[in-house]
């Protein structure tokens, strides 16, 4: 496992740097957006006359509302996060190739799902449609990728593994010929159980997101003395407060105070409780409030960088320079971002799950090697 993750958190960021690099943008991610959205806007022409693709745009032309299939939503992503944990894990080059071509036929057909409830959900209601863009997909594909994953190791320990040794806490054959599916008990749990735990979790979301956006400030102010002077909470955003000068459109000069709606980058808080609970993880009592403390350094960088990007890149050349980002710099921060909002998220909540809770994983390839022809 740990020789697992260490390759896995190497090859993560490559595949990641590889997409954000101008040819790949060009020749992959671009042409795969508005092909996704042409996929899904054929499919609903089977039953809804008025949905219509326009480059990366699903629009309804009735109405004129529509959805901007993003960096994000269109499971480039999540498909690279499967990628490097498929050629992570030791299996033959046959499995690993089979694994993540049909991993992320499956991941994309989630996708379309996700784009299509979307689009209805934005001609429906705002704030629903806003809470399941933000928070319950994300989690929702995420876990999509994870069952992917657990079906294909199981496969691998079909065909690779020989039966272990009995071992008192994993599950003998009789037992598990009774149950139709580990993983298929495992999602159903986990999905019945996300859609409370994100209901609890925005109900206490002040609670919430107070540690990690204090955190947040609070490195940003030991990394940035100069200029960074704290942070408030204004509503669902929180504010960073500094002292460069900035100059409006009417010519005013002022002080920048970039804002972001921290709870965005915090729904793993949510996500794990599901996943542990969905597991039957013992020894919750410890295991449950350390593992969302382990989430909060992750969700920390996303806020510290989502405030960044502000700074280095959104507010101009003058307002990075007057906070001493070079040009080096500025793309370190549009990094960090892109791994704090993409990644860290929906990737952290899973990790975490693995590194407290093995006896699912164990599980799954004693399934496998059991019912593999040996």
């Amino acid at each position: 496992m740990i020789r697992f993750l260490l390759v896995f958190m190497l090859l993560l960021p490559v595949l990641m740097v590889l997409e954000l690099t101008a040819p790949a943008q060009q020749w992959f991610v671009l042409p795969w957006t508005s092909l996704l959205t042409r996929i899904t806007a054929f499919l609903l022409s089977a039953f809804d006359a008025n949905a219509m693709s326009y480059g990366k745009i699903l629009l309804d032309t009735r109405s004129g509302i529509g959805v901007s299939v993003e960096a994000g939503c269109n499971g480039v992503e999540a498909c690279l996060i499967l990628l490097a944990a498929m050629l992570a894990y030791p299996a033959p080059w046959k499995l690993k190739l089979l694994g993540i071509l049909g991993g992320s036929v499956a991941v994309q057909a989630v996708n379309v799902l996700r784009v299509i409830s979307l689009f209805y959900l934005a001609r429906w209601d705002k704030d629903f449609f806003e809470f399941a863009h933000l928070y319950l997909w994300q989690a929702l594909i995420m876990l999509d990728v994870l069952i992917v994953w657990l079906v294909w190791i199981r496969i691998v320990a079909q065909r690779t593994l020989p039966p272990p040794l009995p071992h008192p806490w994993l599950p003998g054959p009789e037992t598990m010929e009774k149950h139709f599916s580990i993983i298929g008990g495992f999602f159903l749990r986990t999905v019945l159980l996300l859609i409370p735990m994100l209901a609890l979790w925005y109900w206490a979301r002040e609670w919430v997101v107070a540690p990690p956006a204090w955190l947040a400030g609070k490195a940003l102010q030991f990394q940035f003395p100069s200029w960074v002077l704290g942070i408030e909470r204004e509503g669902l955003h929180h504010v960073l407060l500094t002292n460069l000068k900035v100059v409006t459109p009417n010519r005013q000069v002022g002080e920048l105070t970039p804002e972001i709606r921290a709870l965005s980058y915090c729904y793993g808080s949510a996500l794990l409780p599901a996943l542990l609970l969905g597991g039957q993880a013992r020894k919750l009592w410890w295991k449950l409030p350390a593992g969302l403390a382990l989430l909060i350094p992750f969700q920390a960088w996303s806020i510290a960088f989502a405030w960044l990007l502000q700074v280095a890149v959104q507010a101009g050349p003058q307002v990075a320079s007057e906070a001493g980002f070079s040009a080096m710099g500025m793309n370190l921060v549009a990094a960090g971002y892109q791994f704090g909002y993409l990644i860290f998220p929906a990737l952290a909540p899973v990790l975490v799950w693995l590194a407290l809770d093995r006896r699912l994983m164990a599980t799954v390839l004693l399934e496998g090697s059991l019912s593999g022809k040996h």
